[in-house]
This record gives structure tokens, C-alpha cells and sequence, in this order.
């Protein structure tokens, strides 16, 4: 999906090497105190996993996470906008 020069790319179950890589980054550079060990752990044990990734000009520049947290819920943990982008 693309509007305005910005490009999507949903996820569902475990991302791979690259996507984790962009997760990742945009995880440290919003959050000051980000505990990669933590995120990383989270999204690559989550077998619903379900993320996006908005791109602006192939560079990643927010996401949003959740997953089946049971049954009956999806917890949507995490979403972020880069401080580039938030104007």
C-alpha cells in the first residue's frame, strides 16, 4: 500500500532478519531507555504476531505491534512514529 511517498509493509508471525532490523531501530530511536533484549525477545516469540511498518522513501519511520494475548484479546502492545516524522 502507498499514499504520499509513504509505503506499508504488514507483517504476520515472526519477522524476518530485516524487518526485525527495522523494528528495532525505529525502537531505539524513539525510545531513550529501549531494552532491545526485551523488544527482541517479545516480537520473535509471538507466534500472532501481526506488525506494520510505514516507509518513507525505502526508510522505516514508524510501526505498530500486537498480538493474541488469548482466546478472546489482541493486545496491541506498541506503536510509534519517528520524531522525524511527529511535525
Amino acid at each position: 500500500m502507498e499514499k504520499n511517498n509513504i509505503s506499508y509493509k504488514i507483517i504476520e508471525g515472526a519477522p524476518d532478519l530485516k524487518d526485525l532490523k527495522h523494528l528495532e531501530n525505529l525502537y531505539k530511536t524513539i525510545f531513550e531507555d529501549a531494552q532491545l533484549d526485551f523488544f527482541r525477545n517479545r516480537v520473535t516469540e509471538k507466534e500472532d504476531l501481526c506488525a506494520i511498518i510505514a516507509f518513507k522513501k525505502e526508510k522505516s519511520i514508524a510501526f505498530k505491534i500486537g498480538y493474541d494475548y488469548n482466546e478472546t484479546t489482541f493486545y496491541s502492545w506498541g506503536w510509534r512514529c519517528s520524531s522525524r516524522i511527529q511535525k
